[in-house]
């Protein structure tokens, strides 16, 4: 279960009903959840109304309710909760109101709400590349996958201050690796290509192609057909030529790659094909429902953290 951002500002007692309803969420009680929830908002909780503003916002138990969610933000914020007023920001920049987006993303971000503090650093990036890195780096502190892969980037590239450090960048892929972040694995991959380690770098570039990446799929295609192992190539080829076994492009550049790829592995789907014997075939469709099978469960548990758009 994605976890929610931590909320460091002081709210009143809770009442009853809100550790009652945190226990239910972990569990995946989503009535229980919102029972004990809205017994302790409507006596005021701003913690409770918040998680309300959550279950209604994500559509856990309920059916998603935008106006809903916006109700319950508002009435936590008040309470100068940090997650509602962080929340309330994203809902303002998905609205194009850019500066009520930056003055609630600061206020959140500022007590502490991961959510916000990631927010900062990716809708805004003409500020300055340190400030953004600075922020990352705070979410990324509170277990934010996307967050942590990013501070990756960063120290890769050098991008923030300073000379790259590969060291540091490796120690943040491998945290969001941990959470299941499809492109960490890659990213793990490619350092260890750099140093050399064929080996071990296959076995990551698997993990990223199990979890969805597009482009490690296609280089495991590509890999093991001048490798010989025709088998696996084809399983490979065909995986990453099917679209829903991996994650959608998300900006035009990585539509242009996916595209471009998606061509590519049509050829070595052929070539695949072409070399592959019977039984090579038998195995190879085995894989393929093998890999399917993994896959289809890494993304349906989804991305181990939300976007803010």
């Amino acid at each position: 279960m994605m976890r929610l951002g931590l909320i460091l500002v002081p709210v009143a007692v809770a009442l009853a009903g809100t550790p009652e309803g945190k226990a239910a969420l972990e569990e995946g009680d989503y009535g229980k959840a919102r029972r004990e929830f809205e017994a302790a908002a409507k006596e005021g909780d701003h913690e409770a109304q918040f998680h309300l503003g959550e279950m209604y916002r994500r559509g856990l138990g309920v059916k998603a309710s935008p106006p809903l969610a916006l109700t319950w933000y508002r009435a936590a914020a008040e309470g100068e909760h940090a997650g509602a007023i962080g929340e309330l920001g994203i809902l303002k920049w998905n609205e194009g109101d850019e500066e009520g987006c930056r003055t609630l993303l600061q206020r959140s971000a500022g007590a502490g709400y991961a959510r916000a503090q990631y927010a900062l650093a990716y809708c805004f990036v003409s500020q300055p590349m340190v400030e953004r890195a600075e922020w990352y780096r705070k979410a990324a502190e509170q277990g934010h996958a996307d967050a942590q892969k990013r501070c990756a980037d960063m120290l890769k590239e050098g991008i923030a201050g300073g000379k790259p450090d590969l060291e540091a960048a490796e120690a943040w892929y491998r945290k969001a690796a941990e959470q299941g972040h499809p492109e960490a694995f890659a990213c793990i991959a490619r350092l260890l290509l750099d140093r050399k380690e064929h080996g071990e770098a296959i076995e990551w570039h698997r993990k990223a192609a199990l979890h969805g990446n597009f482009l490690s799929q296609h280089l495991l295609a590509l890999a093991q057909l001048k490798l010989g192992y025709y088998a696996e190539s084809w399983a490979w080829a065909k995986v990453g030529s099917t679209p829903r076994l991996c994650w959608p492009p998300s900006g035009d550049i990585e539509t242009k790659l996916y595209a471009g790829y998606a061509d590519s592995l049509k050829d070595t789907l052929k070539k695949a094909r072409r070399y592959t014997k019977a039984d090579q075939a038998r195995e190879g469709e085995k894989l393929f429902k093998e890999y399917k099978k993994q896959i289809e469960e890494a993304l349906e548990k989804g991305l181990p953290w939300e976007p803010v758009y």
